[in-house]
C-alpha cells in the first residue's frame, strides 16, 4: 500500500475595506487553522488602513 501525505495549504485572501475589526477576525481564524494569509486593501480611508496595518504587525508571515 502506498502512502501519500497531503502537504497541500490554503492560502486565504481577506479584502479590507474600511473594516479593520472584522479583517481581524478572518485573519485570526485564517491563521489559526494554519492557512497562509494574503489581506489586500480595497482603498480605505486612512485612518482605517493604519488600524489594518497595526493588525497585520501581530503576525510577520501576513502581507499586506
Amino acid at each position: 500500500m502506498n502512502s501519500v501525505t497531503d502537504t497541500s495549504q490554503v492560502t486565504v485572501i481577506v479584502v479590507h475595506f474600511n473594516q479593520a475589526r472584522f479583517a481581524q477576525e478572518a485573519i485570526v481564524s485564517a491563521v489559526g487553522q494554519g492557512a497562509k494569509v494574503l489581506v489586500v486593501d480595497d482603498g480605505s480611508q486612512p485612518a482605517q488602513l493604519e488600524q489594518l496595518r497595526d493588525v497585520v504587525a501581530g503576525f510577520p508571515d501576513i502581507r499586506l
